[in-house]
């Protein structure tokens, strides 16, 4: 194995093993951020966040006037901050733009499986809406909107990732910046939260 290749298999890997690292940790701390908006809107007050990289995240609200609007802000700022990121982003930073796709289209199907999940056993903040009252199908639809969208922004994408026909070579700067960034953000998360 020469050099070029070693590099090639040595960036794939650091990037495939990072880059959800990284999504699932970003999806967890934009969707809290839903849940503070949520709060703050409301007139709730946030009294605490878990976003340790072991634990699902949590934002812990008291007093929670509307705690429908908080829940419901979750997913929805969990969504919506990743697709915008992603439009603004790809003009700026075209070379990367991949990575930012990558992440709303993760970000999309995660939001979406987690509040579908009330279809199979509901969890988190799919419990929750449920305990408010709110209706399945809301949940549904959500997940029904949001699920496909990522799976279509993840669509045609493989070729940025080294994978396929028309595959392109993995930069080492995208893949040991990937990394890290996963790495400072998980030893942050630990100390910190």
């Amino acid at each position: 194995m020469n050099r070029g290749e070693f590099r090639h298999i040595r960036n794939r890997i650091l990037l495939w093993t990072s880059l959800p690292i990284l999504c699932w940790l970003m999806m967890q701390a934009v969707h809290e951020v839903g849940h503070m908006f949520g709060a703050w809107v409301s007139g709730g007050t946030v009294v605490d966040i878990d976003l340790h990289p072991l634990r699902i995240s949590h934002t812990f609200v008291q007093p929670n006037p509307i705690p429908v609007v908080v829940v419901w802000a979750g997913p929805i700022i969990g969504v919506f901050l990743p697709l915008l990121l992603w439009i603004v982003l790809r003009r700026v930073w075209r070379l990367k733009k991949y990575l930012f796709r990558f992440f709303a289209g993760f970000c999309l199907i995660a939001n979406g499986v987690y509040l579908g999940s009330v279809g199979i056993e509901a969890v988190g903040d799919a419990r929750d809406l449920v305990q408010l009252g709110v209706p399945l199908w809301t949940m549904f639809a959500f997940a029904a909107f949001t699920v496909p969208a990522g799976f279509f922004l993840w669509n045609g994408q493989g070729k940025n990732f080294g994978i396929g026909n028309h595959a392109k070579q993995i930069l080492n700067q995208d893949a040991v910046g990937v990394a890290l960034f996963t790495f400072v953000l998980v030893v942050s998360e630990w100390i910190y939260f």
